[in-house]
């Protein structure tokens, strides 16, 4: 089993004794193929990927095994694109702030700051409202399609 995966699979162990759950083997080959791929799946990319394990298998059971991901903080929604990813931040409770590659559609996550956090959730409280979730999707373009946008520029020129 390779490292991240090895990784994610004791966190997801941990987050199933922790709530009574079980680590199916959906759950497991989910999560692994999230790993293999480096880059944000929907639902039937991971369904096509199943099937070559799992003629079989269906929708449904996708959308289950990404449920369990997501409570168990393992795996985030990128809700613009209808997209899932591997949390790359484990090792300690957060917030995330995912940031879209308008271009390539690499999205790298990083932890919302606790100032930020505050700052919403003083936000939300003037209001009336108590923030309980919160999704922060930054589109734009990434530094790598930056730079080569630059670099093909500069060979027009």
């Amino acid at each position: 089993m390779q490292q991240p995966l090895a990784h994610l699979v004791q966190s997801a162990e941990r987050y199933c004794e922790q709530n009574r759950q079980r680590l199916t083997p959906n759950r497991r080959d989910v999560l692994a193929i999230l790993v293999d791929s480096h880059m944000p799946m929907s639902a039937y990319d991971i369904l096509d990927a199943m099937r070559a394990k799992q003629p079989s298998v269906k929708p449904p059971t996708i959308y289950r095994a990404l449920k369990f991901l997501q409570d168990a903080q393992l795996v985030h929604s990128i809700e613009s694109t209808n997209q899932f990813l591997v949390c790359s931040h484990l090792d300690s409770p957060h917030q995330p702030q995912l940031l879209v590659c308008q271009v390539c559609g690499q999205v790298e996550e990083i932890p919302l700051s606790e100032h930020m956090q505050a700052h919403l959730n003083e936000s939300a409280k003037e209001h009336g409202f108590h923030l309980i979730h919160h999704a922060i999707e930054l589109h734009g373009i990434c530094q790598h399609c930056q730079e080569s946008s630059l670099s093909s520029n500069n060979h027009i020129l």
